[in-house]
């Protein structure tokens, strides 16, 4: 939607033994919500640009944010 090209690939740390799951609810919505490492690997402006804006939906309520 933004307009770049790039290959990037966003997956979940299998091996991370401390991985959540939360349930967060927001105008009534609930979300389930995972609390749990990513890698991300690609074109170094895509993995830039995810690190920035969050990865996956709602980020404007503050998920998928990458710390």
């Amino acid at each position: 939607k933004v307009g770049m090209s790039g290959d990037i690939e966003v997956r979940f740390d299998t091996l991370y033994r401390n991985a959540k799951t939360k349930m967060i609810t927001i105008h009534n919505v609930n979300n389930r919500c995972n609390l749990c490492p990513v890698i991300i690997t690609g074109e170094p402006e895509a993995v830039r640009f995810a690190w920035a804006v969050g990865i996956g939906n709602s980020t404007g309520s503050g998920f998928g944010g990458v710390i």
